[in-house]
């Protein structure tokens, strides 16, 4: 049982038939057999689908950090806690990198990093990594919370809209 099967099963247990009703067809029985069997490779619009009927976003992070060229190198995955979990590890983080700010404008200010400024600059490039990583949990949990009618998405969308 590959990865996908994996979770379709333990999320839901739908039928392959099911999946392929629930996706209007986008998702047919015959796609998503390959999938499952390793016949085919998933293309993100599969991921997609399959996050939304299972009700997983935290499948299209796996898809991303496992499965995509790009995605290996430049997402990270991310581990879905509750929210006070990821917002606590954030304000950690960024209380951190405000300490390390005059020190990382010391480092940038002649657009070069030399050898002796290479491991102060290694650790804020970390904590900046470790924030992109707790903000993309954080929207991930906000998927979730949509997915189980927690939280009102369309009404955080507009909000998010109205302040661009």
């Amino acid at each position: 049982m590959n990865i996908y099967q994996q979770f379709r099963k333990e999320h839901g247990n739908l039928s392959r038939e099911e999946v392929e009703k629930a996706t209007d067809g986008k998702l047919s029985v015959r796609r998503l057999e390959k999938i499952e069997t390793n016949q085919a490779l998933p293309h993100p619009e599969d991921i997609i689908e399959m996050a939304r009927v299972y009700k997983m976003p935290e499948l299209n992070n796996y898809y991303c950090t496992n499965e995509c060229a790009i995605g290996k190198r430049y997402i990270p995955s991310v581990r879905v806690g509750n929210l006070s979990q990821i917002v606590l590890q954030m304000l950690n983080t960024l209380e951190d990198l405000d300490e390390q700010k005059r020190r990382l404008v010391q480092i940038t200010v002649d657009e070069t990093i030399s050898d002796d400024e290479m491991q102060d600059f290694a650790k804020i490039k970390k904590m900046i990594e470790q924030i992109s990583m707790e903000a993309q949990a954080l929207q991930v949990w906000v998927e979730q919370q949509d997915n189980e009618g927690k939280i009102n998405k369309k009404k955080l969308d507009q909000l998010e809209e109205e302040r661009k």
